[in-house]
């Protein structure tokens, strides 16, 4: 096959996908048009959770806490994997008033669409003052 005529085929070979009608090389199960994503949604990510708790909150309460951010990961359809209490610390700045807060690492997989919910869930809680979910590099 001669040079020219490979050349002929990888322009039409680019023009009919760039300029094909919508819907006519999309992937089974996505929308028409959609690009699909390289690995898919559907994989459990690792990820950590760092929030700060109250000061006020007594050991007791601080367990209850920790069990209810718990259960609203595996209401999210996550895991946890493992839980370290940092204990009281200074905040660089204050919140809500308080120079000092109650430091909570969990380790968790979870799907990315169950972090959102997450966030969502967490705001809800007055004795959390402040949270972040980093996702982990595999």
């Amino acid at each position: 096959m001669s040079t020219r005529v490979l050349a002929k085929a990888k322009a039409l070979c680019y023009h009919v996908a760039r300029y094909a009608p919508v819907g006519v090389l999309s992937a089974p199960g996505l929308r028409p048009g959609a690009i699909p994503r390289k690995g898919g949604d559907r994989q459990v990510r690792n990820y950590e959770l760092l929030f700060i708790i109250h000061p006020d909150v007594d050991e007791d309460n601080l367990t209850a806490i920790v069990e209810r951010v718990t259960d609203l990961i595996a209401r999210n359809d996550g895991e946890v994997k493992n839980v370290e209490a940092w204990g009281m610390r200074r905040l660089a700045y204050p919140i809500q008033d308080q120079r000092e807060g109650q430091y909570v690492l969990m380790k968790l997989e979870m799907q990315p669409q169950g972090v959102a919910g997450l966030e969502n869930d967490l705001h809800l809680l007055e004795a959390i003052m402040r949270h972040i979910v980093v996702r982990l590099e595999p």
